[in-house]
């Protein structure tokens, strides 16, 4: 047995290093066989057989080509988005609160944003409904009360706009591969 021989080790680690993008499985019964092969042979013999067996990466890309090829990543659906950016931005007036938390959900579910970006974008979309809550309590029985209702559907109207835009801007970016 000879599979403790430098020049077999170094053979072996090298095969199983070329092969680290096949799956283990794979992987494991190329280094076996070839292990099995070197077994027994003295070190003059050995080094005969790996010369003959050639270049571990060779050995590997062979075993990799007859793989098939990984599926293309899907290309994210731009009616999730438009229905994501809808329910943002007028979710909310539809189905009053449950229309835009589904909307912040659906940001918050899709893989396209990063975490950074669903927190902006969370942040400033509850941030402007509080702010428009905070205006229709503060100004409710003034005589100018009606002001804090327009601000309460206005206020998160606009600011939900400009976080639908921002987040189809980046969506774009993804999808067109620029992120």
């Amino acid at each position: 047995m000879n599979t403790s021989s430098p020049v077999v080790t170094t053979y072996l680690n090298r095969l199983e290093s070329a092969l680290a993008p096949a799956p283990a499985e794979l992987r494991a019964e190329i280094v076996s066989g070839v292990r099995e092969e070197l077994d027994g042979l003295d070190a003059h013999a050995a080094a005969a057989r790996i010369a003959e067996l050639g270049d571990p990466a060779l050995i590997a890309a062979e075993a990799i080509a007859g793989l098939p090829a990984p599926a293309a990543a899907a290309t994210p659906s731009s009616v999730y988005l438009g229905f994501t950016l809808a329910l943002l931005v007028v979710g909310g007036y539809l189905l009053p609160f449950v229309g835009w938390l589904a909307g912040l959900a659906l940001i918050i579910g899709s893989s396209v944003w990063t975490r950074r970006v669903k927190k902006i974008a969370v942040s400033l979309s509850a941030g402007a409904a509080v702010v428009a809550l905070a205006a229709l309590l503060i100004l409710r029985g003034q005589s100018y009360g009606g002001v804090g209702l327009v601000l309460f559907l206005f206020v998160p109207f606009v600011v939900n706009l400009g976080l639908a835009y921002f987040l189809a801007s980046r969506w774009t970016s993804v999808v067109r591969g620029n992120s």
